[in-house]
């Protein structure tokens, strides 16, 4: 009877360790699920309201809406700014390393009254373009010389030498 409670004791000991060791939250982070947290800029992509003065081609015109539920405190220029960046994101995932800058941005708040809350709706628009490289002007430098290029030029002559100039 001994040895019996024993053995169940071990054996519940045992189960609850294995249940305990399976549920392990972990997730790896190398598999991700969402394309947008996926994707991600290597650069920094700028965000201009107007025109720039740097030349530039257009890649094409970049909509996303955000919407979220919110209450009357929320803060807005919060969600400005993560519209913003969620349209960063896109404009990487339709361009890829292409595009330099987003600009003409515009953005549209709104809120729309539900029956589970209110509602904040942010549209964000604007044109995705690529910097066009700059022209480096190339100069050609005259090439130094280091060495003489003059060579001495020796002249083979035959030397007649007499005995008496020999004896002076």
């Amino acid at each position: 009877m001994k040895n019996a409670a024993i053995k169940m004791l071990f054996v519940l000991l045992g189960v609850s360790l294995a249940v305990s060791c399976s549920n392990n939250p972990y997730t790896p982070a190398s598999m991700p699920t969402d394309q947008t947290i996926s994707a991600s800029p290597a650069k920094e992509i700028l965000i201009n309201d107007g025109r720039l003065d740097k030349p530039y081609v257009t890649l094409g015109q970049l909509e996303y809406t955000l919407k979220r539920y919110t209450s009357a405190f929320i803060n807005r220029a919060g969600l400005r700014k993560q519209a913003i960046d969620f349209l960063k994101i896109e404009a990487f995932i339709k361009y890829g390393d292409k595009v330099d800058a987003i600009v003409d941005t515009q953005v549209q708040e709104s809120t729309e009254e539900r029956e589970d809350g209110a509602l904040s709706v942010t549209h964000v628009q604007g044109t995705a373009v690529s910097f066009k490289p700059d022209k480096k002007v190339l100069t050609k430098h005259p090439t130094r010389r280091k060495v003489k290029l003059s060579k001495t030029t020796t002249i083979p002559r035959e030397i007649l030498i007499t005995p008496s100039e020999i004896l002076k």
